[in-house]
């Protein structure tokens, strides 16, 4: 879900408030942010998934259904499982927003059962700068923006917005004339098909990749 428009996608950007400086080029850094302490800041003063839908203001019901709903596959789950090593997902999303509400609680259950991984979640406002850093491949600063951190707090891999199928069928259905209200429900009846199956999938193969020395970055071509 769109939650920003887009300056230039070649821009050092700052976190105003927590200090963490990451060159941005259109998505995910190739290496280490300048200051690994900013994710760390931002991760210690995130919430975990039950406090985020607790504060929630917009869509309770949604997140709550999608939370209580959650199920990770067992092959999914143990290939999460067989991933080596302490791993964090630093989470920015939004309770309006419906990419958001269909990704994350899925991601929270992934968490919830995989030793060694944990997850935080911020909203938009101390999120901003990550948003602002990890855009899509299209330039938009969107929500949910997920960022895959080690053990010392470096970012190795992220996933922005949707995972590939969902981003794949809106722009199929934006080609083929839809509008986006139109496209934004064809995407919406995806997820309710998926029940956040691809977005697990999509983050455990991405935390393999990390594991492997091989960050990926949807917003860098990963996808």
């Amino acid at each position: 879900m769109i939650s920003s428009s887009s300056p230039s996608m070649r821009t050092a950007v700052l976190a105003a408030g927590i200090g963490l400086a990451i060159a941005a080029a259109g998505g995910c850094s190739h290496g280490p942010p300048a200051n690994p302490s900013g994710f760390r800041a931002l991760f210690q003063q995130g919430q975990a998934i039950d406090a985020f839908i607790a504060s929630a203001d917009f869509h309770k019901r949604e997140w709550q259904t999608a939370y209580r709903g959650a199920a990770v596959p067992d092959s999914t789950l143990a290939r999460a499982r067989a991933v080596p090593g302490t791993w964090r997902l630093l989470v920015v999303a939004a309770d309006w927003c419906p990419d958001s509400y269909h990704v994350v609680p899925h991601l929270a259950k992934l968490a919830e059962e995989v030793p060694g991984l944990e997850l935080r979640i911020v909203n938009t406002g101390p999120g901003k700068a990550v948003m602002d850093a990890y855009r899509t491949p299209d330039g938009r600063a969107a929500t949910p923006t997920v960022l895959i951190l080690d053990d010392a707090f470096h970012e190795q891999g992220c996933m922005i917005e949707r995972p590939t199928a969902a981003e794949r069928l809106f722009l199929s259905r934006k080609a083929q004339g839809d509008n986006n209200a139109e496209a934004h429900q064809a995407v919406t009846a995806w997820y309710e098909r998926d029940r956040g199956r691809s977005a697990v999938a999509e983050i455990v193969s991405r935390l393999a990749a990390a594991s492997a020395g091989q960050p990926v970055c949807a917003a860098r071509g990963g996808r």
